[in-house]
């Protein structure tokens, strides 16, 4: 009846309602592309991100907008993606925002199918991992760097937890010690074995 009939369209209009305001308030960039690769549609996070205006993106070729014109792998992965038509697919990669700055970028990509069951295009969601992934590499230079001077000053680092009383010794305070890791547990008990009398 025509009562049935209303409750279901506007179910159908609050869900709309609803993937609006996630669309708007996701703290993610996302976006949809036609299958020639056109933005269709582009969420405010990703526009702040890349600093452009929605009338600037939508209808824009994507590889042309954001993506750095070497890294020209991202298109056959896009044709891909539509002839295949997996159902999802996540992939790390960078795009350009409107100075030129290249933001990296942990995508999860979708097709997106037509009521007939064709792939019309894709469904984007990315997190910007530029800080931790720079962090990182920061991090693992500073440790390189930091094994290099205690193996030239012939120095080896140990941490001593007092509560368990349990230590933790690098790969220098091995060699220093002439043991091996598997031969020796390094224990603040065994290290006083290993020292002089007078230093204990």
């Amino acid at each position: 009846d025509w009562t049935k009939v209303m409750e279901v369209e506007e179910q159908g209009k609050e869900r709309e309602r609803g993937l609006s305001d996630w669309w708007g308030n996701c703290k993610r960039g996302a976006g949809m592309r036609d299958r020639e690769a056109r933005i269709t549609l582009c969420n405010e996070y990703l526009r702040n991100l890349t600093v452009w205006l929605y009338e600037e993106v939508v209808g824009r070729s994507w590889f042309e907008l954001v993506v750095p014109s070497e890294n020209d792998g991202r298109k056959a992965f896009f044709s891909e993606l539509l002839a295949n038509a997996p159902v999802t697919q996540h992939q790390e990669n960078e795009i350009l925002t409107r100075s030129g700055e290249r933001r990296l970028i942990r995508w999860n990509d979708s097709v997106l199918r037509s009521a007939a069951g064709d792939v019309i295009g894709t469904a984007s969601i990315g997190e910007d991992i530029t800080a931790q992934t720079q962090a990182l590499a920061a991090l693992i230079e500073s440790q390189q760097r930091l094994g290099l001077a205690t193996e030239s000053g012939h120095m080896g680092i140990w941490d001593f937890d007092v509560a368990t009383k349990t230590m933790v010794w690098d790969a220098q305070m091995y060699r220093l010690y002439g043991a091996s890791e598997k031969d020796f547990h390094a224990s603040y008990p065994a290290l006083l074995e290993r020292l002089h009398p007078e230093d204990r």
